[in-house]
């Protein structure tokens, strides 16, 4: 919180000596309360495969006309295993699906990883750095860890969802202390749940906010096919 409290002492000390303007801080990486979006869809990867595995997409980016805002110029694609389509930032990666060497391994579906660079992915393994935006769906549901910061009900594609912020659990050399997670849980008519998330861990901690925005833009866009 430390750019937080900065910037508030910044513009105190300008509304003092000036008493003519006050000054806009810039965003930065607070965990404050994001906006909470009336989420409807409009609603379809592309990516290089790994040196070990097989990609391939099940669908070609189609560009959206927007143009404006989080997503600029969107490109969408489809998740077949989790049953959904979303946009997301034309500019950025989605990953193509990745069937591996060994029957024994879990093939990676497209469409469930986005990022502003190219990630390379491995099947059964952990999350790589470098990815800012995820979804699942976990077979023994969400569940939150941590200090629950904020928490706000909101409908995505006609379903119940909350979407919340919260600091997780420190775990020495996979959680570092005072990290932010923001999340989206949507139930699906089955009963399981759907989660999207952006967090500080597996990306830059500059990126965190813009990712937090890019992330309410997609889930504006997201298309259920349950």
């Amino acid at each position: 919180m430390r750019p937080f409290i900065n910037a508030c002492a910044l513009g105190l000390a300008a509304a003092l000596a000036a008493c003519t303007t006050s000054p806009s801080p810039e965003a930065t990486e607070v965990p404050t309360e994001s906006p909470t979006p009336d989420v409807t869809p409009t609603a379809r990867v592309t990516a290089s495969p790994t040196s070990d595995q097989t990609a391939s997409p099940t669908a070609s980016p189609t560009a959206s006309p927007t143009g404006e805002g989080p997503l600029g110029d969107a490109e969408d694609c489809e998740n077949e295993e989790l049953g959904y389509e979303v946009d997301y930032p034309g500019d950025w990666w989605a990953n193509a699906r990745i069937e591996p060497d060994e029957d024994a391994l879990t093939p990676i579906a497209a469409c469930q990883y986005f990022a502003p660079a190219e990630v390379e992915l491995q099947p059964n393994a952990g999350l790589p750095s470098g990815i800012a935006i995820r979804f699942d769906v976990p077979a023994e549901g969400v569940v939150l860890d941590g200090e629950l910061l904020t928490e706000d009900e909101v409908t995505v594609d006609g379903h119940d969802a909350r979407v919340v912020e919260r600091e997780p659990t420190p775990s020495p050399g996979f959680v570092p202390e005072g990290s932010l997670v923001y999340q989206y849980i949507v139930t699906l008519d089955d009963g399981r749940e759907l989660t999207a998330i952006t967090d500080n861990i597996l990306q830059d901690d500059s990126r965190y906010e813009e990712s937090k925005a890019i992330l309410d833009a997609m889930m504006e866009t997201l298309e259920l096919d349950d």
